[in-house]
């Protein structure tokens, strides 16, 4: 049985098939681990004449989206989350459980149990052929398996395959991958406490991404007394 991808999809699907198969993962990385409707929280904020300063970041960090997005997402699902994870409290606050010495230590213990890790050897192509699937790596080596699990975002799932289905083909319609960029503000009338404590300040920012750098300078403090939008 094949695995591709190690994500946290590929890793449980490979932990659970090991039980009854001998599982080869596949990983592009050397290392594994990788990555109804109800009032809306535009609606919420609105009607209750809140600020969005931080609330709006909130959500796009949490839930990975846009800005404009996460004013979509369902209010009563975020207070929640909030609740559940004992962010709505001012005082007492909860202790965080972490797993000791990080979570490379499930993954490393999932890896151990498995019949072959293939950590930095990309599959290129997973071709279906009588009895199952040959997957073709990039490093020119090819495996027959009697089934394969692709445990990748949509449309590198649908590049990896060699003659796709219908419904298989439908899947690259998915949003899958979104541009996203980094702000800090230094604007002490939004930060929390008398004379805005836990403000930093940070210098030009370089922000890396699809190939290329490019500098991100924040924009001037306001001055004293001027108006804050939402």
């Amino acid at each position: 049985m094949a695995v591709v991808g190690a994500g946290v999809a590929g890793l449980t699907s490979a932990y659970l098939l090991q039980r009854r198969y001998d599982v080869t993962l596949y990983e592009a990385q050397d290392r594994l681990g990788g990555h109804a409707h109800t009032h809306s929280l535009d609606e919420f904020l609105r009607q209750g004449g809140y600020r969005r300063y931080f609330v709006i970041p909130l959500v796009a960090a949490v839930w990975s989206c846009p800005p404009a997005d996460a004013l979509g997402y369902p209010a009563r699902y975020l207070f929640e989350f909030l609740d559940h994870h004992g962010m709505l409290r001012v005082a007492r606050l909860p202790g965080w459980r972490t797993v000791t010495a990080g979570s490379r230590t499930y993954v490393e213990r999932i890896a151990k149990q498995l019949t072959t890790v293939a950590a930095g050897v990309p599959a290129r192509t997973i071709r279906r052929v009588p009895g199952g699937v040959d997957v073709h790596d990039c490093d020119g080596g090819t495996r027959h398996f009697a089934r394969a699990v692709v445990a990748t975002h949509p449309d590198e799932a649908l590049r990896l395959l060699d003659s796709p289905t219908a419904a298989e083909r439908d899947a690259r319609r998915l949003p899958v991958h979104l541009q996203r960029g980094c702000a800090a503000h230094r604007c002490r009338s939004a930060a929390p406490g008398p004379g805005g404590p836990g403000v930093v300040e940070l210098p030009a920012a370089r922000l890396r991404g699809y190939g290329r750098e490019r500098a991100c300078q924040l924009p001037p403090e306001p001055a004293a007394g001027a108006g804050r939008g939402d």
